[in-house]
């Protein structure tokens, strides 16, 4: 499972120059907001060995969970309708071609934003937050 451990730091690191964001790998105890984080896709078979159209690969779920504050509800949300858009950053970054990064080493341009969804609260460490998910599949 190291390649999941290096897959989920190199989506992090690949999110990681989005300006005031904090890129997470895993699931955070508490967040420093506005955040993201990678996820195994709840919904959906975290990792299909079957379904690769090419032997030797895995087909990997995963799902960037995007949260922000929201003491002004206005304001979180055009954050987020920021975030969500196709030419916005997370888009933009995850299906970037030829980046020459961990990523791209791991998976190639193997990558593909799925849906957005699940927009409304989440709760980290005790705070609400709002916030959405981005589902993801690639393959490794």
């Amino acid at each position: 499972m190291r390649e999941v451990r290096a897959i989920r730091q190199a989506l992090a690191d690949r999110l990681g120059n989005i300006d005031d964001l904090t890129i997470y790998p895993k699931i955070p105890d508490s967040a420093n907001v506005p955040c993201a984080w990678i996820a195994p896709d709840k919904g959906k078979n975290y990792a299909d060995y079957q379904q690769s159209f090419q032997p030797g690969f895995t087909q990997y779920n995963f799902l960037v969970e995007i949260i922000t504050n929201r003491q002004d509800i206005e304001s979180a949300q055009d954050i987020l309708d920021d975030y969500v858009s196709p030419d916005g950053p997370f888009f933009q970054r995850l299906q970037a071609m030829d980046v020459g990064d961990a990523l791209s080493d791991l998976i190639g341009n193997n990558i593909e934003v799925l849906t957005a969804s699940r927009y409304g609260n989440y709760k980290v460490g005790g705070t609400v937050y709002l916030g959405f998910q981005l589902a993801i599949q690639l393959f490794a």
